[in-house]
């Protein structure tokens, strides 16, 4: 092998190496990202049943997280990893048969990435937080999401009767319902003023507080990746042309 080809073979180790190190800050960002998924994950019960769902946007019901149809019992889940730059929505169908009615949980976010509406990672239900509204005059589940933008009443924390205390839910959760005309047609207590057979809704929302990693890399690593593939080409078309 002469001198040149010796030289050529060398210089060409070394834009490899470049390019192979380019690359990997290149895709770095996306790792990062990778590592810090945020997931929502929450423990809730109504009376009489629910469904929970979670939704990217506040007109529509989104993806099934849990339901249940036994107020004494409480029901978790977790859901999958949130987009960073996404806003979510946390939308919760309640149907009532009779009597008292009644929607409770706690909920939480993993990692930073995302704050509920009191701009924290914990969530319980609570009157400032939560929006509610009538939906239908049925107790089948589920319904037709019809967005929920009035207020909703506290009817007493968890603990109090005539639900007693709902496991994993926070001693600071309030069982809630909307304070509407249709879904409230008395003054909503935990002794009744709820509507009967029928379904409401709730929703709060989730927000980033991250952006998303953008798809274009940043000048710096894009410059050291046109350099390594200039001078490949540079050395490509030497080989072709020996002196």
């Amino acid at each position: 092998m002469s001198g040149t080809q010796s030289r050529l073979f060398a210089t060409l180790r070394l834009l490899a190496g470049v390019m192979i190190a380019g690359l990997a800050v290149l895709a770095s960002p996306f790792a990062i990202a990778t590592a810090g998924a945020t997931t929502l994950s929450g423990t809730l019960t109504a009376d009489n049943a629910f469904r929970a769902y979670l939704s990217t946007s506040a007109s529509a019901r989104g993806t099934l997280l849990t339901s249940g149809n036994n107020w004494g019992k409480s029901y978790n889940f977790s859901s999958a990893a949130l987009t960073a730059g996404e806003t979510y929505y946390l939308n919760i169908e309640v149907a009532n048969l009779d009597g008292p009615a009644g929607f409770i949980g706690s909920f939480s976010l993993s990692g930073t990435g995302f704050h509920f509406a009191n701009d924290a990672q914990t969530l319980n239900t609570g009157v400032p937080y939560w929006t509610g509204g009538f939906n239908a005059a049925t107790s089948n589940l589920p319904h037709r999401w019809t967005r929920p933008t009035g207020s909703v009443a506290a009817l007493g924390a968890n603990g109090s009767g005539p639900w007693g205390p709902v496991s994993g839910v926070g001693s600071s959760a309030q069982w809630l319902w909307p304070t509407d005309a249709r879904s409230s047609p008395g003054i909503p207590t935990a002794s009744g003023g709820e509507c009967l057979n029928c379904v409401v809704d709730f929703q709060t929302a989730i927000s980033s507080i991250q952006t998303a990693p953008a798809p274009v890399p940043e000048p710096a690593s894009l410059a050291i990746f046109s350099v390594a593939v200039g001078g490949l080409a540079l050395v490509m078309r030497r080989r072709r042309c020996p002196a």
